[in-house]
C-alpha cells in the first residue's frame, strides 16, 4: 500500500522504509517510466545522495525501471546538482536524483527531470494509478558512470576569476557534498579547511538542514576563529553573515541579486561576507564570495549547461 502523502508537488518525500522503501520505489518506477513514454524518452540519468537506505533504493529503481525498456546510467553517489548536470548532458535531458534533502536521517525522497522539465510527484502518482499497460518485453541496459571529474573540469573552465588567495572553510555536515566540494576547491587553488568531509548517513555531527541556526554553530565558530573570507557549500540556501556581529539573513535565490545591489556599496572593509550556492537544475554554480575589498572583482555568476 503507497502513502499517498509522499508524492508532493515538487517532489516525492517519506520516512524509510515505512513510507518509502524498495517496493514503494518499483512503484514510482513504473510511473516515471509512464512519464518517459509520454515524452518519447528511452534514457534516464540516475544517482543518489549519501543517506543510509539511498544505495539499496537506487539499485532497485533502476532494476525496476530498466524492465520497462529505459535505458539507465547510474552515477552512484552525487549531489542533486551534479545530477542535473548529467542530466543536461544526456541525449535525453532527463535525471532522476534519489535525495533526502535537508530532512532528517530517517528520510529520503526522488526528485525528477524528465525531457528537461521537472517533475511533479502528484504527476507521478497520477501515472501509477492509472491503468496503462507497460511493455515489459524488453529489458534496457544498465550502465555505471563516474562523472566527478567531468564536473569539476567543467565549472573550472567557466569560472574566469582568481579566487587561490582566499581561505576557504566547507562544512559539509557529512552530506554528499563532501564528495565534491573539498577537492573543487581546492583545485581552484583556496587554502581549503574543511569540516565533516566525511559522507555519513547518520550525519553524527549536524543535522543537514543549514536553514536552522543551530546546524551552522561550526560553520560560524571557524569563520570567527580565522576571521578571513569564508565560503560553505549546503543546500537550497544562500546566506549572509557579518563577522562583526553574527547577524544571520537567510536569502532566496531570487533575492541574493537585488540584495547585492543593494547592500553592497554599505559594506566596510572590516566586514567580510560569506555567501553559500543555491544552485538549479538549469545552472551548476554560483560565484560565492564577495566583500567590499573585492566588490568590483567578485560578482554573483552563474551559468548553464550548453
Amino acid at each position: 500500500m503507497i502513502s499517498e502523502s509522499i508524492f508532493r508537488e515538487n517532489d516525492i518525500r517519506g520516512t524509510y522504509p515505512e513510507e518509502l522503501n524498495e517496493s514503494v520505489i518499483k512503484e514510482i518506477a513504473k510511473g516515471i517510466a509512464k512519464k518517459c513514454f509520454q515524452e518519447d524518452i528511452s534514457s534516464i540519468v540516475v544517482a543518489r545522495d549519501g543517506r543510509l537506505s539511498g544505495e539499496s533504493l537506487l539499485t532497485n529503481f533502476c532494476d525496476a525501471i530498466a524492465q520497462y525498456g529505459i535505458d539507465v546510467n547510474n552515477i552512484g553517489l552525487a549531489t542533486s546538482p551534479m545530477l542535473y548536470f548529467a542530466a543536461k548532458k544526456e541525449n535525453s535531458k532527463s535525471g532522476v536524483m534519489i535525495t533526502g534533502s535537508h530532512n532528517p536521517k530517517n528520510y529520503n525522497g526522488i526528485k525528477m527531470v524528465i525531457n528537461d522539465n521537472s517533475v511533479s510527484g502528484s504527476e507521478i502518482l497520477s501515472l501509477i494509478k492509472n491503468d496503462e499497460t507497460l511493455n515489459d518485453s524488453s529489458v534496457g541496459n544498465i550502465i555505471y558512470s563516474d562523472i566527478k571529474e567531468i564536473y569539476i573540469s567543467e565549472i573550472l573552465k567557466n569560472i574566469d576569476t582568481d579566487i587561490s588567495e582566499l581561505k576557504v572553510v566547507i562544512d559539509s555536515g557529512n552530506g554528499a557534498a563532501g564528495f565534491i566540494a573539498p577537492e573543487l576547491f581546492k583545485r581552484l587553488g583556496c587554502d581549503v579547511i574543511e569540516l565533516y568531509s566525511e559522507v555519513d548517513g547518520n550525519f553524527p555531527n549536524h543535522h543537514p538542514d543549514p536553514g536552522k541556526l543551530e546546524n551552522l554553530e561550526d560553520i560560524i565558530s571557524e569563520v570567527k576563529n580565522k576571521n578571513e573570507y569564508m565560503f560553505i557549500e549546503m543546500q537550497r540556501f544562500m546566506k549572509k553573515y557579518s563577522l562583526n556581529n553574527f547577524k544571520m539573513n537567510i536569502l532566496n535565490f531570487d533575492e541574493v541579486g537585488p540584495y547585492l545591489e543593494n547592500s553592497i556599496k554599505s559594506l566596510t572593509s572590516s566586514t567580510p561576507v560569506l555567501l553559500a550556492a543555491s544552485i538549479s537544475k538549469t545552472s551548476i554554480w554560483l560565484e560565492f564570495l564577495i566583500d567590499s575589498q573585492f566588490s568590483l572583482k567578485f560578482s554573483l555568476h552563474k551559468f548553464s549547461i550548453p
